[in-house]
């Protein structure tokens, strides 16, 4: 039940968010932009994008600015947030509608699994 009225308050948000600034009689532009989190194992550097035209291309600008060759994308997101945690060693990932709702949901999953977890880096498109 929680989890639905999540998605219900999100989506309610997201269309205000959206189509607030639509002039009366007219459609907002369904234009969404995305970004992205890549992370380097054998160095810890972070990339990340946003405002990118679609996933992928925030997936490939993430990486790029990672700037390693062990460097993966590990998260993207679309007119959302995306969250990296890192903890005990581990990467943890989320995303959410909400900043705060990316992150405890990021940092849940690093809790359950390890100690000393800490945002590392958000976006937001």
């Amino acid at each position: 039940m929680l989890l639905s009225t999540q998605l219900a308050s999100a989506d309610r948000h997201r269309e205000r968010r959206f189509h607030r600034d639509a002039p009366i009689g007219q459609s907002a532009p369904a234009t969404l932009t995305a970004g992205a989190i890549a992370y380097s194992p054998s160095t810890g550097n972070v990339g990340w994008s946003y405002g990118q035209t679609d996933q992928e291309t925030a997936k490939w600008a993430a990486v790029q600015a990672c700037g390693q060759a062990d460097c993966a994308w590990k998260v993207s997101e679309q007119g959302a947030f995306a969250v990296l945690v890192l903890g005990g060693g581990g990467i943890y990932w989320a995303w959410d509608y909400t900043l705060a709702g990316a992150q405890q949901r990021a940092l849940e999953l690093c809790s359950a699994n390890a100690t000393g977890c800490a945002v590392t880096r958000w976006v937001a498109s």
